[in-house]
């Protein structure tokens, strides 16, 4: 039970870090909804999971800010 209640904690930490990092970059809450809408989508996909780096989804809009939400790495 302790278990389950700290992966809870620790993916609640995560979600929230990962917010505050995009909305620290300037995403506006639409693009934050829409984040989210993309990782549901593919965590409900009968699909595998994309793979680290698989960019193919950026065709649907390939600018470079909706880029890095879909997935594409950044060079830094």
């Amino acid at each position: 039970m302790q278990q389950e209640q700290d992966s809870v904690r620790s993916i609640r930490i995560l979600a929230k870090s990962v917010f505050r990092n995009l909305q620290g970059q300037g995403y506006e809450r639409v693009q934050l909804i829409r984040f989210a809408s993309e990782l549901l989508e593919l965590i409900g996909s009968k699909e595998p999971l994309p793979s680290a780096g698989d960019d193919s989804r950026l065709a649907e809009d390939d600018s470079p800010k909706s880029a890095r939400l879909i997935g594409a790495q950044d060079a830094t």
